[in-house]
């Protein structure tokens, strides 16, 4: 997230303010076929709709700093990273593109591991477990503050890291009028802050147990 304390949890304000994320967004209901999942064996893509898919995806994200998936809530576009290529929203008739699935009947005798990590002009996001399709295996995806012309969001953890090329303003409006909001102006900062659990208090709120979570600084010893 580029905010430390991010409230209220709800729909405009948390899909406002994500730089990169992995979450599962699982349904069975029938717009599920709006959704796909990655074959890390074979590379292709298959629906959640599908048989073969038991709806338990993990969802790989790098939100995108230059298009907006709905203006109207500041609502960022995706950029997925997988074993079956990179996809913007434009690419594919897919609005969701998940890395690979778990298998939630080998838990708790397997466990499976995930990381973000944050270089020095890229985030990195990592899954390790038993994934179907291909088992045990480490899927790791790295992607540039700015690749191919296209930044994510909020990148930048000074104002020094950012020239505000990436500006720009949109207006927002309810019942009791409208505001207009530069949404990355120069001289802007967005230190980097973790979200853990559900953030939302709407229709998707839920639960979560976190009960193994570690943070490493670069060049610090493990064991502190």
């Amino acid at each position: 997230m580029d905010y430390e304390n991010p409230a209220p949890h709800n729909n405009v304000f948390i899909h406002n303010h994500r730089k990169v994320g992995m979450d599962a967004y699982n349904v069975s209901s029938s717009w599920n076929s709006g959704y796909a999942v990655c074959n890390p064996q074979t590379g292709e893509l298959y629906s959640r709709a599908d048989e073969q898919s038991s709806n338990n995806a993990i969802n790989g994200i790098f939100f995108a700093g230059d298009t907006f998936r709905d203006e109207s809530i500041g609502y960022n576009s995706f950029m997925f990273e997988t074993e079956c290529g990179s996809f913007y929203d434009d690419d594919t008739e897919y609005s969701i593109i998940s890395n690979a699935e778990i298998q939630p009947e080998l838990m708790p005798e397997e466990s499976y591991t995930f990381a973000i990590e944050r270089t020095d002009n890229s985030y990195i996001m990592e899954m390790s477990g038993n994934f179907k399709h291909v088992g045990q295996q480490t899927l790791r995806y790295e992607r540039d503050f700015i690749e191919d012309g296209r930044p994510i969001w909020h990148y930048n953890n000074t104002s020094e890291e950012y020239n505000g090329e990436f500006n720009s303003t949109l207006t927002f409006e309810g019942p009791h009028g409208s505001y207009s909001v530069e949404q990355w102006p120069e001289d802007s900062a967005y230190p980097d802050y973790f979200l853990l659990g559900i953030p939302h208090i709407n229709y998707y709120e839920g639960s979560a147990v976190i009960d193994n979570v570690k943070l490493f600084v670069p060049g610090q010893d493990e064991s502190e």
